[in-house]
């Protein structure tokens, strides 16, 4: 195993020792340590010129995914008028400074297929029951790290 693929393993795992105790608090009770989520995103963009060859690729690639994440995900916080939560952008984020921008996009993509069989109903019958998200963006990245992993893109 290379130095670099070992950096991108480690980084994965931090990733996860942070983001699945959030996701849990989520699920429980629909707050989130928002701390926490910040704390994840900075490690992951701190982390990561030292997951490639070339250290200033890596960073831009890390910077672009957590700003299109974010973005992303505010633009439909904002359409959706408050249906996801602050701490759903910032995880959108984070996720996006572990692998990219396609990264994030196929991490939110299982995020969605995952939560909808518990939106649908709520949506059919006009009521407003939240949701927690967070759990499936979890779900989506491990979904997206399986992806990058068996292509061999890393």
């Amino acid at each position: 195993m290379d130095f670099f693929m070992s950096a991108w393993l480690s980084r994965t795992a931090l990733y996860f020792a942070i983001a699945l105790p959030c996701a849990a608090a989520d699920r429980a009770t629909l707050q989130v340590p928002r701390a926490n989520l910040l704390f994840l995103m900075f490690v992951m963009l701190a982390s990561s010129p030292f997951c490639g060859p070339e250290a200033v690729s890596s960073f831009k690639l890390s910077l672009s995914g957590a700003g299109a994440g974010m973005l992303a995900f505010f633009a439909v916080r904002k359409l959706s008028y408050g249906g996801l939560g602050l701490a759903d952008v910032w995880m959108a984020g984070a996720t996006g400074a572990l692998g990219g921008p396609l990264f994030c996009a196929r991490a939110a993509l299982a995020a969605v297929v995952l939560v909808l069989p518990a939106v649908l109903p709520a949506a059919i019958k006009n009521t407003r029951k939240p949701v927690p998200f967070l759990p499936a963006l979890a779900t989506g990245s491990f979904f997206s790290i399986l992806s990058v992993y068996f292509s061999g893109k890393y």
